[in-house]
Parts: structure tokens; sequence; C-alpha cells
């Protein structure tokens, strides 16, 4: 069966928690991103005298990271960040912060030239194990290195259509590369969801990132007794000393992007209750990272807050009523 572990800890400073003792997993909340523009009265604001993309990207990061320990960082996705840049976002947070960073398109995804979408086909055969392709991921880790213990993880998004046949090419791929940072897998395709899988992940020590992609008519509630379907959050395998979990709902299905359009405490308490129960199960996996995109309930700083009140984990509040009231759920 596959599991998954959360854990609960002390409160350290605002938005932070951590282990009591080396046998709790410590865990690590936030959003996808840090600088959404519908965020700006709850997480940040951005003084006037603030010139520059750099230095208003920075300020942002700062003034999120007292609400949140954690951030999954998805403009990677699109190409690789400047040192300077991986510096700031250094210097901007507290030590007890983590990044997780999205690896670059080009390597799982294949070749993708500027302002066109990556392809749900994914990469030709073969594409992982060319050398250009291994020089672009190591470059990419070398680059995320002034990030230092900061680097909670790199997720390695794989598109949908990227099928288990290439079990053996996404092995050697992990063996030429997995080395240089904490690495968390996220495949798609129902073909991947077998042992054989988890043995791979297992034996190289990556972790088997979870997601949480439910439309809305589903995130509404918790699954039934009958079971999910393929959007919605599946059995949760630990490969790793630490979990990875995105709570990311259906692309795209809600426009309005500062509110909650509905309640989704019942999910996320059948979250918290699933995750509890594995919990226990699992005294190896040492910290867990969990991220909420907008796509979820539509408003990601309430939801993940929701969240971590339904946990018990102390919470800084929003700077805004809007995004929290029951009543504005439309």
């Amino acid at each position: 069966m596959f599991r998954c572990v959360f854990g609960f800890g002390t409160r350290v400073r605002a938005g932070w928690f951590v282990a009591e003792n080396q046998k709790r997993p410590s865990w690590c909340i936030g959003l996808v991103g840090f600088s959404c523009p519908e965020w700006s009265k709850s997480l940040f604001t951005v003084d006037a005298g603030i010139r520059g993309r750099s230095r208003g990207d920075t300020h942002r990061l700062s003034k999120y990271a007292a609400h949140f320990n954690a951030v999954e960082i998805n403009t990677t996705f699109y190409g690789i960040p400047s040192i300077d840049t991986v510096r700031a976002w250094a210097d901007a947070t507290p030590a007890d912060f983590r990044f997780c960073v999205k690896m670059p398109r080009d390597v799982t995804h294949g070749p993708t030239p500027q302002g066109v979408l990556a392809a749900a086909d994914g990469p030709p055969p073969g594409h992982l194990l060319r050398e250009e392709t291994l020089v672009t991921a190591r470059r990419f880790l070398q680059v995320l290195q002034p990030l230092g213990g900061k680097l909670g993880a790199v997720l390695v998004q794989f598109p949908p259509k990227f099928m288990a046949q290439r079990r053996d090419e996404l092995a050697a791929f992990l063996d030429r590369v997995g080395r240089g940072a904490p690495l968390a897998v996220e495949l798609r395709h129902d073909s991947w969801w077998t042992p054989e899988t988890g043995a791979i992940l297992h034996d190289r020590g990556v972790c088997w990132a979870a997601t949480d992609e439910s439309p809305r008519h589903e995130a509404e509630r918790a699954p039934d007794a009958s079971g999910v379907d393929r959007r919605a959050p599946r059995h949760i395998t630990p490969t790793a000393d630490f979990l990875y979990i995105r709570w990311l709902g259906k692309h795209d299905q809600l426009d309005d992007r500062s509110k909650e359009h509905f309640d989704p405490t019942s999910r996320l308490r059948w979250w918290a209750e699933r995750l509890r129960t594995i919990l226990d199960r699992n005294p190896q996996v040492r910290v867990v990272y969990g991220f909420f995109d907008n796509d979820f309930a539509g408003y990601a700083p309430a939801t993940a807050r929701r969240f971590m009140d339904i946990l018990g984990l102390p919470s800084p509040k929003l700077d805004t009523r809007a995004a929290d009231e029951p009543t504005l759920f439309g």
C-alpha cells in the first residue's frame, strides 16, 4: 500500500514548525510561487520606493516568508535562473526557510522554444540520457548551490504521456544526476503505478511526489469509500526520507483567484486523517513538503492556512478577511 507521513512540531517563528526531536518529521508548508498579484493584500505589499523587478521579487519573498516556511518555485521550469537570483532568494529568507524548485522543462519535456507550451507527449525516447540533457540538469543543480541547506527538493515533473515503458531510461537518468540534490519525481501516466516504479525510486532515495488534481466538484468533498478517480489523490508510497505533496486542483478551473470559491474543509480533513493514520507507519520520513495552488479552491494562502489549522499547527493571521470568510464562497 502507498503511504505518506505528516508530523507535528513546535513553533519557532510565524509559519515555521520543526520536529521536537529527531524521531518526528518536520513540516514545511507553503504555496506554488510567492508573488501572485492576488496575494498582495494578505501576504505582502510593495513599497512605492522599490524599483526594479528583482528588488520587488525579493521584497515579496521576504514578506511571504513571514507566513510560510517553504515555497515551490515554478519559474525554473521555464529556464535556469542566474546564480545572482538564487543568491537573492537565499538572502531574502531566514535560515529555516526551504525552497523546492522545479527541474527545467528542457530536461523533462524536451527542448521547448520560448513562448511554446511544453508538449504533453514529453521528450523523445532516449532524451533523458543525451549528453546535452544531462549537462542541463547538472548545470541547474549547480546553480542552486547558493541555497545550501535551504534547498528542500528538486521536483522532476514529467508530462502526462511520459509512460512506464521508459522505466529503464528514468532509472539511468536518476543514477546520473540524482546524487547532486534531493529529488522528487512526479509521474502522471497511469502506467507508472506499479511496485516496480516504487522500487526504482526507493533504491535511489528519490521521493515519489503525490498530487491532488481534483476538479471542483470533487475538491468540495472527501472521497467516498468507493475510491477516487484518476485526478483525485492516489495512494502514496514513501520512497525517500521526505514526502512531497501538491494540492493543485484542476488546471485553470477557477478564474477569480482573490477568494476561495467553496469551503474545502471536508477534503482537507480527509487529507489530515489519512496522513495521521499513515504517519505512525513511516517513522523514517524526516520532513514533508506540502504546497497549495490557487486552482485547488481559488485562493491558496487561505486554503493552506485552513489546512494548517485543521492539523493543529499555529498559523499566522492573513492581513485581509476577504479571502477567508465563508460568506464569500461562490
